[in-house]
Parts: structure tokens; C-alpha cells; sequence
């Protein structure tokens, strides 16, 4: 089976997906696992929040860091990104006209239904790109 980033396990696996959901996350398994081994709960606490003191000083870093396109582009990059490098583009023999208007339709949905908010912001931002 493929995997799309924009799947949602409670849309294609929802029976999976509510077992999933009623499941003990594994931290909290994990944690009580050292709990009954001795190690106190304080000094899990500690460790948690030394931990997201950390994440947090490296989200707020992450805020104002300014990249230069030099730092990640390089040579390999740079002979990705040639369109000639697998050959010339080639004339497909369809209007654009129509190759736009089946990508609005393919990016609509029907109209008079209900759908999940998520659905209905993935088709937005789908029809936004045509």
C-alpha cells in the first residue's frame, strides 16, 4: 500500500484508526514500565521537562533562522532541477484550456454534500495550485 501525506487514518482505516485511538500511548506505557521498575516519578519529571525546555529554545531558534540557498543547494540539486536532463519537455497535444479545466473539476467537490474540514482544505488548496 502507498502512503500520501495527506491520508488520515479516521478517513481510510477508520475502524483501525478508533482502536488506535482508545490505545495507551506508548510514553505512557513506557513510563509506567519505569515507574514499577523504581525509578521515581519526580525524576521522569525532571527529565521530561529538561527535554522540552530543549525542544522549546530550538522551536523558538527555528523562528529566526535565516537560510541561505547556499547552505542547501548544491551541484546534485542543481542537475535535478534541469528539465533537459531527462529530455525536452514535450508537446503533449492538449490545450493547456483543457488540461486546466479537468484539474478544477478533479478539484472540486460536489456541491449540496457535507465533508470533513480537512477535505474540503486539501481540495482548496488543490484547486488554489491548477
Amino acid at each position: 500500500m502507498g502512503h500520501n501525506e495527506l491520508d488520515n487514518p479516521s478517513f481510510t482505516q477508520p475502524l483501525m484508526y478508533k482502536l488506535v485511538h482508545g490505545m495507551q500511548p506508548t510514553r505512557d506505557k513506557f513510563r509506567d514500565q519505569l515507574v514499577s521498575e523504581g525509578i521515581p516519578a519526580e525524576t521522569l519529571d525532571a527529565i521530561e521537562a529538561e527535554q522540552w525546555a530543549e525542544l522549546e529554545v530550538a522551536y523558538k531558534a527555528s523562528k529566526t533562522c535565516k537560510y541561505a540557498v547556499e547552505n542547501w543547494m548544491n551541484d546534485t540539486w542543481e542537475k535535478i532541477k534541469e528539465p533537459t536532463q531527462y529530455g525536452l519537455v514535450k508537446d503533449t497535444g492538449i490545450d493547456l484550456a483543457d488540461l486546466t479545466r479537468i484539474g478544477e473539476k478533479i478539484a472540486t467537490l460536489p456541491e449540496g454534500e457535507k465533508f470533513h474540514p480537512s477535505v474540503v482544505k486539501i481540495f482548496k488548496d488543490r484547486l488554489r495550485s491548477i
